[in-house]
């Protein structure tokens, strides 16, 4: 079974999740196609009367009254038709569009950084919304198929056995022949689709690198790149207008012949005199309505496979198994309260790798992180310092050995329980396009104003917002562009200050700030030391000296700990690390 097929069937069971839903779309076509009957006998009567039998009609004949009422009744049921299939698509797409933002977020950071944020928010916006005309469009237009024209042949076979019969061998064979030109146009859906995906990123990456690539003076290539992906996707679009074109040409020429052969047989026998007037009429003016729901359907088709070709995408995210090494029975345990701080946090010879084929990252770490005073954690880049601080989050899990809070194990705590007794300050903190004041208090929502102004106080914050000016109102912008390094990292910590979290670990934040407004945040972290455990990853000499207890991590390994004095007498990578400082200060 091939991917687009397997996409297909897929997108039909989800749809049939609302089969209620359907089954009132099936009710609704069933009374259209008694609707046309009604309406065509009407118009037959009626024609009869005034040319066969030179009868006047009034606008109180029964047959004008049925007439009439046919064509509200069909009116009106295509009218409820349209409102049940958008609340169907609605309805399938936001729980679609959920559930994929979900699985995504259980997926993680460590997932999403490697992936490409153009073909994320293409397969989450974009792709959902191609969706729409599936559930709106394509599938109503098959079950119309499958309905309609089956009542209709039926029913004129039995008035009519021989134009039932042209009926019935012709209907089947419209589908066959828009399959045939399907197949071309899938995989021209399928090229549209992934240029789509490749244009969207490489836009992406070209406005938000746009400082990088001026600076390079590379403008002029990236924007090439662009306009040849561009030309791309409109040559592949331009290709399927034209295979959907033919399709739609294809299947107007196939109706339009059995139509015709239906009047040409009804001709004769009219003239024959084996048929009346009333009659042949009335089965001539089914005959277009009978093909009609083929056409649709075939009109439907390329925006069916458009639909297909994106929830490829949508599904592979979706299947993306959630990295976890909780065995089963594990993953059954009954998740325990969270003991009240301070914590004391053991990593027991803890072993991580990001897959089974890779190394570890992680090697048999053993250590203690106490409260009431700083760990720092010490080591080259590339060592898996940020990967242990994320082995305490649970945003990774172990592959052996246990990372225990207070004596219990990390992972019997419920995720976002856990996590609100965490306050995290990355290097690279990211800030929402939103106002200072809220990107602040997305630490402790609906906390005073004046909370927050005191946390961004101790976070030597303070001063420079109330210098924008909006103040705390002031927009960050997306990626924060408006704000320096320094000042990113001062607004991240002022939520660490704000949440008031028994641990807390920071990634050096005071990396990229000034020799005053470090001093400044290294006051305040200490005041964060009182019955607090506290984590931090360091890149400056300052920070190592001043902590309580030093673990230097080396190839993923804990290969000493300490105080720096101890560190300096007993690790010569430490040593090394030190004089390379200190010659670069």
């Amino acid at each position: 079974m091939s991917d687009y097929t397997a996409n297909h069937k897929r997108l039909f069971r989800l749809g049939l999740n609302y089969r209620g839903w359907w089954f009132a779309l099936g009710c609704i076509s069933l009374l259209s196609a008694l609707a046309i009957i009604v309406l065509m006998y009407s118009i037959s009567i009626l024609v009869d009367q005034v040319f066969m039998q030179d009868e006047p009609i009034t606008f109180y004949d029964t047959a004008v009254i049925v007439l009439a009422g046919a064509i509200f009744f069909r009116g009106s049921l295509f009218w409820i038709s349209e409102i049940t299939v958008q609340h169907i698509a609605s309805e399938i797409k936001q729980d679609l569009r959920m559930r994929l933002l979900r699985h995504m977020q259980k997926l993680g950071p460590s997932w999403a950084e490697k992936q490409s944020s153009g073909e994320l928010a293409v397969a989450a916006v974009e792709g959902v919304e191609k969706l729409d005309i599936y559930y709106s469009r394509f599938m109503p237009a098959a079950i119309h198929m499958a309905i309609v024209p089956v009542v209709l042949a039926l029913f004129v076979f039995g008035i009519d056995w021989i134009s039932g019969l042209i009926l019935i061998v012709t209907g089947p064979l419209i589908p066959v022949f828009m399959s045939l030109i399907g197949m071309k146009a899938q995989s021209q859906t399928r090229k549209q689709w992934k240029t789509l995906q490749v244009l969207s990123s490489g836009f992406l990456d070209a406005v938000q690198g746009m400082r990088t690539l001026k600076l390079f003076n590379r403008t002029a290539k990236k924007q090439g790149e662009i306009e040849r992906i561009s030309d791309l996707f409109r040559k592949n679009t331009i290709g399927i207008l034209k295979t959907a074109f033919l399709s739609g040409f294809v299947l107007e020429l196939f109706a339009s012949i059995a139509t015709a052969l239906v009047a040409v047989e009804i001709g004769v026998r009219l003239i024959e005199g084996h048929i009346g007037f009333q009659l042949g009429l009335f089965v001539l003016l089914l005959a277009p309505e009978y093909y009609l729901p083929f056409r649709l359907f075939g009109a439907q088709h390329h925006a069916g496979m458009e639909g297909t070709e994106a929830a490829g995408r949508i599904f592979s995210i979706m299947d993306t198994p959630v990295r976890s090494n909780i065995s089963a029975a594990d993953q059954h345990k009954q998740k325990v309260a969270i003991p009240s701080g301070p914590f004391h946090i053991r990593f027991e010879r803890v072993t991580f790798s990001y897959s089974s084929e890779s190394d570890p990252v992680i090697k048999d770490a053993a250590f203690e992180l106490e409260p009431g005073k700083t760990t720092v954690l010490a080591g080259r880049s590339g060592t898996g310092k940020t990967t242990l601080t994320r082995l305490i989050t649970q945003e990774y899990v172990p592959d052996k050995g246990s990372v225990m809070v207070n004596g219990i194990p990390c992972d019997l705590f419920d995720e976002k329980q856990w996590l609100g007794q965490i306050s995290i300050v990355n290097q690279n903190p990211w800030l929402f396009d939103d106002t200072v004041l809220a990107n602040i208090a997305i630490a402790k929502p609906g906390a005073p104003f004046e909370e927050i102004v005191e946390a961004s106080g101790k976070a030597a914050a303070h001063e420079f917002i109330s210098k924008l000016p909006d103040g705390y109102q002031t927009r960050a912008g997306e990626q924060a562009v408006r704000f320096s390094g320094g000042e990113r990292q001062r607004i991240a910590l002022a939520r660490a200050f704000l949440r008031n979290s028994p641990v807390v670990i920071l990634d050096e934040p005071s990396s990229a700030l000034d020799p005053h407004s470090e001093l400044k945040i290294r006051k305040s972290v200490k005041r964060l030391e009182k019955d607090r455990t506290v984590l931090i990853i360091a890149h400056r000499l300052s920070t190592v000296r001043n902590a309580d207890n030093i673990l230097l991590l080396e190839d993923g390994r804990i290969s000493g700990s300490g105080s720096h004095e101890q560190l300096l007498n007993t690790s010569h990578t430490y040593r090394e690390m030190v004089t390379a400082y200190t010659k670069k200060s």
